[in-house]
């Protein structure tokens, strides 16, 4: 297999980022690097600076120290149109459409190369219809676009930021107004586009599930004023992510990639079975505050998880009871007066 190529799409030197007219400093000594064919999530809590980052990146907002450099030239350098060809941006808030059909709002991503008379060449149009293609949007390219859901929108946004042929495509918290499904959907068409492209893209987000699952790397803004870099996995075998998240009555499990709440597990049960039935039953007992022993012991409490989908049995004392669900096994356990030893 053939290694794909890539290169060097963005890299700043010493920057610090901030309020200008405060000159107030958020984060400094930034050594940056994006390149083509990865998928970078920032993360942080709210307020820490994602979007300042992201907006001082892309031009928006000036640096308050260091430099950012374009494919090898300072921003500082290109003039407001080149940097429209070079950087594409999706922004957070829900876009305010007029009467547009699709095709026409894609094809405003062509603005850079029109001279400001919006006439499209047969280059233009071509461009417009791949990046269409490129969001599987060609089955509603003539509908209104206050037609669609938000997740279509959304598509079309991105569409639309792609027909600027960007070499970077910034998007912050594209998914804040999607349902589960769309979420998916819109990372997982990120992700393909940039190993068919090998375009770069930085796109902040809250979403913790979908960074672990799609990102090449992850970059963290610490409440402390660190920040932090490396694939997903890296970042939770060194605590990177447990330490950046902690909070009095939270942990990050990094068995199960995901935040809990701190509970007392107090009540021990043994779990006998195997297979995702076993799991999610062990996953649904620690809810409910239930330890779960080893079988080495003499148990107050037993759960059996029966093979082949064939339901659950409880043991508890001298009473055993058949269960066709985790929700009925669950609900008869609350009713059971539990003394741990």
């Amino acid at each position: 297999m053939k290694a794909l190529e890539t290169s060097l799409k963005l890299t700043t030197s010493a920057l610090a980022i901030g309020y200008p007219r405060s000159h107030s400093i958020l984060f400094q000594g930034l050594d940056l690097t994006l390149y083509g064919g990865e998928l970078v999530c920032l993360l942080g809590v709210n307020g820490v600076g994602k979007s300042t980052l992201m907006r001082t990146l892309c031009g928006l907002l000036p640096p308050l120290q260091g430099t950012i450099s374009i494919l090898g030239q300072p921003i500082s350098d290109l003039s407001v149109q080149e940097q429209a060809k070079s950087i594409a941006i999706v922004l957070t808030e829900r876009p305010q459409l007029g009467p547009f059909q699709v095709w026409d709002l894609v094809s405003l991503g062509r603005y850079p190369y029109t001279s400001g008379f919006g006439n499209l060449t047969v280059h233009d149009r071509g461009v417009v219809d791949w990046a269409i293609q490129c969001t599987d949007i060609a089955s509603i390219q003539y509908r209104n676009v206050h037609e669609l859901s938000d997740g279509q929108r959304q598509r079309v946004m991105i569409a639309r930021a792609l027909a600027q042929e960007p070499q970077l495509l910034f998007l912050d918290e594209p998914t804040a107004f999607l349902d589960l499904p769309s979420r998916v959907e819109i990372s997982k068409l990120l992700k393909n586009l940039v190993r068919r492209t090998q375009k770069a893209v930085l796109m902040s987000t809250h979403d913790w599930d979908l960074a672990l699952s799609v990102a090449d790397q992850i970059w963290i803004l610490g409440e402390d004023h660190s920040f932090h870099a490396g694939a997903p996995e890296d970042l939770i075998l060194n605590g990177v992510i447990e330490n950046a998240f902690r909070r009095k009555n939270l942990f990050f499990d990094p068995h199960r990639g995901s935040f809990k709440s701190h509970q007392e597990l107090s009540k021990p049960v043994v779990v006998r079975g195997e297979g995702l039935s076993r799991y999610w039953t062990v996953h649904a007992l620690e809810r409910e505050g239930f330890r779960i022993t080893s079988d080495e012991v003499a148990p107050l409490l037993q759960i059996d998880v029966l093979e082949g989908n064939e339901g659950w049995v409880s043991t508890f004392q001298d009473n055993v009871q058949r269960h066709s669900s985790i929700y009925e096994l669950i609900t008869s356990l609350h009713r059971v007066e539990f003394v741990a030893d």
